[in-house]
């Protein structure tokens, strides 16, 4: 298996970063370069950072922003599809490496809560309905899928869109999603609420354009997927 990280440079950055990296579905096991046994993919992303830096792929770790859009889980053996588990060690390995700024949604098959992440640091965030701002933007967030609001990490469509509403009012410079509308609640949901390509959402198959549009004109996103 072969992990992709795209490059996309661009002219404005925010203040206090010199790259953002934008990812998520980070749904499998590797070894960090660190040394170890194979751990969370997301861990060994946040590792390598410094050997990209050293590489001059990347700008040093602590300039370099980070936007999670959840699903960073994966069984131990990477075997099991859907498991659900544990993610905080993710969260932990991208501020230790000293990003600036770590800021995300969760996935549904992530276990992990806002105050847990908030321990890890000021400008360490878990999104939920919440707006955060960092340097001279302003990134916004919604967990979850749409879906039996019975179930964790799920809420009905009316509900996220109402979420979404209120989280754009006045606009952000991002919106972080794990999973939005789809089809034509999709169409609706940009007009609606003038996403104009803010967006980022890492669950669905379109996510990857998605994150592509979003912030080529406003941030430069390494971008996994």
């Amino acid at each position: 298996m072969q992990l992709n990280v795209d490059r996309v440079p661009v002219d404005e950055l925010p203040l206090g970063c010199d790259a953002l990296l934008a990812t998520g579905g980070l749904q499998g096991v590797a070894a960090s370069p660190l040394g170890g046994d194979p751990g969370l993919l997301g861990i060994a992303v946040a590792d390598y950072l410094g050997v990209w830096a050293e590489s001059g792929l990347l700008p040093p770790p602590d300039r370099v922003g980070v936007l999670l859009t959840g699903d960073l889980y994966s069984a131990p053996g990477a075997d099991r599809r859907g498991a659900s588990g544990a993610v905080l060690d993710v969260w932990l390995a991208f501020a230790a490496a000293g990003c600036p700024m770590v800021y995300g949604v969760a996935g549904n098959h992530d276990e992990v809560t806002a105050a847990q992440v908030a321990d890890l640091g000021p400008h360490v965030a878990l999104l939920d309905g919440d707006r955060r701002s960092f340097g001279d933007i302003t990134i916004a967030g919604i967990s979850g899928i749409i879906g039996d609001p019975g179930r964790p990490l799920r809420r009905t469509e009316t509900d996220f869109l109402s979420l979404v509403e209120k989280l754009t009012k006045p606009p952000v410079d991002v919106l972080l999603l794990h999973e939005g509308p789809t089809g034509d609640h999709w169409v609706t949901f940009r007009r609606e609420f003038g996403m104009n390509g803010r967006d980022i959402a890492a669950a669905a198959a379109w996510a990857v354009e998605t994150v592509l549009d979003s912030i080529r004109d406003r941030v430069a996103p390494w971008r996994s997927a």
